[in-house]
This record gives C-alpha cells, structure tokens and sequence, in this order.
C-alpha cells in the first residue's frame, strides 16, 4: 500500500486541475490512474531507499510527516516527467532529500512508535584505545 493516497497527491499538486494537468497522458481531461501508481511507486521507493538504512520497509503506519514527503515527491516525480521542474520544486525536493537523510539518520521517525529495525543494522564493538597495556604505559595515570 502506498504512503499517500490520491487525494493525498492532489492536495500536494495543488488540486484536482492540477493534477489532471500533470498525470493526464492520453488527453482524455481524466488523471489516469497508472501514471499516478507509478508517481506513487516512485516516491515510495526514494522514501525507502533511505528509511531502509534504520527501518524495516514498507513503514507500516507511516507518520503524517512520511505521507506529505511521500504526496510531495510523487508531485515531483509527475512534474519531472513533464519537464515542469523549476528551482522551487528543486528547492522543495532537496529538503526532502535532507528529512529522508534525518530518518536515516535516526534524527526523523518514519511512524510511532519506532518501526522494526531494519535487517542492515549491524551491532559492533568498537574500542576507543588500541594500545597494548603494560606496567609502564600506565604509569602516571594513578
């Protein structure tokens, strides 16, 4: 199931004219539905390729947050495919770009509460100090 519906993306393109103008392919004055899947796919695919670092994807119950950034990007990817980018939308989607790498990070939750983890994370020790110790190299610390 994709993060945002349709009505979703057509509040994000700015209305149902809007959106006709972007995802209407064959002329027939209707948003066709494939173009929109495809938008959607899209946009999800982005979110998880970022979301996976940290979190199991698909999110289950994807925050408000997730689903406008997810209605955000399908606009993108429309407007992209009908060469209509200009530097706001580049703007926008690089802030995109910088909450997806926050949710990444760990900075930004996908959903609450916090989503499984996902199968990358890997625990490791790591020392601080890899220096043999001995008598001498300890003297002066007591």
């Amino acid at each position: 199931m994709p993060y945002a519906t349709q009505t979703q993306i057509q509040l994000a393109a700015g209305g149902a004219s809007r959106l006709v103008e972007l995802a209407d392919w064959d002329g027939d004055g209707v948003a066709d539905a494939d173009v929109i899947a495809q938008a959607q796919s899209a946009a999800d695919g982005w979110i998880d390729g970022y979301a996976r670092v940290r979190f199991a994807t698909p999110i289950s119950a994807p925050s408000s947050s997730l689903i406008r950034v997810a209605a955000e990007e399908a606009v993108y990817w429309l407007r992209k495919q009908r060469n209509m980018i200009t530097d706001d939308y580049r703007l926008d989607h690089e802030e995109r770009e910088r909450w997806c790498k926050d949710m990444a990070s760990g900075k930004v939750r996908p959903d609450e509460p916090l989503p499984t983890k996902s199968t990358a994370v890997r625990s490791a020790y790591v020392s601080g100090d890899e220096r043999p110790v001995s008598r001498e190299k300890l003297r002066g610390f007591w």
